[in-house]
């Protein structure tokens, strides 16, 4: 307990920790894929959503923070190579976002998803608890040796606290089905559709940069 109260002496640099990871997971810009995903879910499912999409967030971020790299290699994982296996899933979302109709299918005719399985993949992963994020928390839970675990406490706390924003930011998004109609809603979706996959390209472009850093991607 007494790590954990001198690690409260470090504010400022728990305030520059919260910023980082705040530009990382951007609340705001998650937005899109929970708009244009559930966009045919009504306001109780898309609710229902934000909540499972908070707890899922707050699970892997904490995670990470106790365990970080070690997680990633016990599967052989590199964080370049799940940027760009996220960027894939990321690029099909809106792939999808584009081409699904109002009624709930996509140009192919497939039926929407499960509630759960949508919010968990991608709306979380990896579009809010993404390579970015995960990096920035397993890096900043490992700065200090003196006293690791009062660090690691510290930084759940700020994980807490964006777990929080991210629901809130979620609710939101949720209230704007109650003031939007239907066709803006599917304007919406579409014009999202198109930023979802910009974000995958760059996804994909630094996780190729990442692993090939003598070539010149980007």
């Amino acid at each position: 307990m007494d790590g954990f109260i001198a690690e409260l002496v470090n504010w400022p640099e728990y305030t520059k920790v919260f910023l980082a990871i705040y530009a990382l997971v951007s609340p705001p810009m998650i937005l899109p894929a929970f708009l244009g995903l559930l966009a045919d879910w009504t306001h109780e499912e898309k609710i229902r959503a934000a909540t499972i999409a908070s707890i899922t967030f707050l699970i892997i971020m904490i995670a990470f923070t106790l365990l970080g790299m070690r997680l990633l290699n016990s599967f052989g994982i590199t964080l370049y190579g799940f940027q760009v296996a996220g960027g894939i899933l990321l690029m099909r979302t809106g792939y999808d976002m584009i081409y699904r109709d109002p009624g709930g299918r996509d140009v192919q005719g497939e039926e929407k998803g499960s509630l759960i399985g949508i919010t968990i993949m991608p709306v979380t992963i990896p579009a809010l608890a993404g390579p970015g994020a995960i990096s920035a928390v397993t890096v900043f839970s490992g700065q200090y040796e003196s006293d690791p675990l009062g660090h690691q406490l510290v930084i759940i706390a700020v994980v807490l606290l964006l777990t929080v924003i991210v629901f809130f930011t979620y609710r939101f998004a949720a209230a704007l089905d109650r003031i939007l109609n239907a066709t803006v809603m599917t304007v919406m979706s579409k014009i999202m559709g198109i930023i979802i996959c910009a974000i995958a390209a760059e996804f994909i472009l630094y996780g190729i940069a990442g692993h090939f850093p003598q070539v010149e991607i980007i």
